[in-house]
């Protein structure tokens, strides 16, 4: 191929056609295949080319790549690669590479004189030729050959690939190391670092309508999208893909989604309210629901039961201990609420709304306390007869949550010097009694 650009011959009538003639229209059609390889796709392997060990044997399946000068890199057979080279190499760890190669086949028939100096051959066989080496430390860099000039790591289609078996770009297989496992010698595969190829290109397009299609990096048309896939689904006159990456690293996922298996998230669970704003039923969704007058609910909606059937929301954790899940929490569709175990209340306890925040009577206040007085009063005498143990496990339990918030003790201490000086005396003088 000329450094000229793209030359074809051209033929015309009575033109008398010479060898040369032959070997450019060759290299016309084998260079622009080259190119073709390297602009729309990326070089590495097609098919196959697996590195095989078994009872001892080493091999390269059959298999297809092109390297990074566009050369088609093909191996019809199984190659057998002898045990014996881990010794001659004096390695336990051997990178295997496939590289293009052109060697002379079918020989001249008689009759024909090759006047040319070179071998009397009518025919080159191009092939894959194996190239083992000791390995390295770490995995090579496939798209960075150390065989290759690094001027020629980014070789591009606009190039003249060169024709030549002294130019090698090997295509990296993989590594096999040396193991013993229970005495018995044998192979280790490590595929890590192979290279594959790709497509080049911004878009795939079904033929059938063109709705159908998956698109990449069209920034100037597709305002600012990255990547997006349409189904041509009914209802998608708008346009919109169903699956969309962004330059900024956001990802949108359009319509309904459904995932086959557990999901997890590294980042916070984000929701924002829709544009459905009506009451039809969602069972089984945590939604973020937004009302007319834009007040906003985090829903966890289960399902109504039907007669004979209660379903529930539960929240729990996995005890080791029965071997199974334990419930914590449970919430039923019929709107009783179930706390299985103790429930410590940081706050106060009211009735109503939110916006009707009910202050305790003096009234109440003296019955609350009273009861809480009366329990003190009666701790000497449970303690005694051994008493009811839930009532032990409630003064127990008032003592704790006292001890352990020092605001709420201080706050407590208050209340009872503020408004029932007699038991503010009552409790200071069993303390000062130790408890007698």
């Amino acid at each position: 191929m000329s450094q000229d650009g793209v030359v074809r011959v051209r033929y015309f009538d009575h033109q008398l056609l010479r060898r040369q003639e032959m070997s450019d229209e060759q290299e016309y059609h084998l260079t622009l295949r080259r190119r073709h390889n390297l602009g729309a796709h990326r070089w590495g392997i097609v098919h196959g080319l697996d590195l095989q060990a078994a009872e001892k044997t080493l091999s390269v399946d059959p298999g297809w790549a092109v390297d990074g000068y566009g050369r088609d890199v093909l191996l019809t057979r199984r190659h057998l690669l002898p045990a014996t080279l881990f010794q001659d190499k004096d390695t336990d760890a051997l990178d295997v590479w496939a590289v293009w190669d052109r060697q002379p086949f079918d020989r001249i028939p008689p009759g024909n004189v090759c006047t040319d100096g070179e071998e009397p051959y009518a025919r080159w066989r191009e092939e894959a030729r194996i190239s083992v080496r000791a390995a390295a430390a770490a995995i090579p860099d496939a798209r960075k050959p150390p065989q290759v000039p690094p001027e020629d790591w980014d070789f591009g289609p606009e190039r003249n690939p060169p024709d030549d078996p002294q130019w090698p770009w090997p295509v990296y297989l993989g590594r096999v190391k040396v193991t013993t496992v229970d005495g018995e010698e044998g192979f280790l595969v490590d595929p890590t670092g192979r290279p594959y190829a790709g497509l080049v290109g911004s878009t795939v397009v079904n033929p059938e309508d063109g709705r159908h299609r998956i698109e990449l990096g069209d920034a100037e048309e597709a305002a600012g999208r990255r990547f997006a896939v349409f189904v041509g689904a009914d209802g998608d006159e708008d346009g919109r893909p169903r699956l969309e990456a962004t330059g900024d690293g956001e990802v949108k996922v359009l319509g309904q989604t459904i995932v086959e298996g557990g999901v997890t998230l590294s980042g916070a669970l984000d929701f924002r309210a829709g544009t459905a704003r009506d009451e039809t039923p969602r069972p089984w969704q945590v939604y973020l629901h937004e009302s007319d007058v834009g007040e906003r609910e985090l829903r966890l909606e289960i399902e109504a039961g039907g007669e004979g059937v209660e379903n529930r929301a539960v929240i729990g954790a996995w005890s080791e201990e029965q071997g199974a899940f334990a419930p914590l929490l449970t919430v039923s569709d019929d709107g009783s609420v179930a706390v299985h175990g103790d429930l410590y209340v940081g706050g106060k306890i009211l009735s109503g709304g939110k916006t009707e925040r009910l202050e305790a009577t003096e009234e109440a206040r003296s019955f609350l306390v009273g009861n809480f007085l009366s329990g003190l009063a009666g701790a000497e005498t449970l303690l005694a007869t051994g008493g009811d143990e839930a009532d032990q496990a409630l003064l127990e339990a008032m003592a704790g949550r006292l001890a352990a918030d020092p605001k709420q003790a201080k706050a407590f201490a208050k209340l009872v010097c503020d408004q029932f000086p007699d038991l503010a005396h009552i409790l200071s003088r069993h303390l000062r009694a130790g408890g007698e």
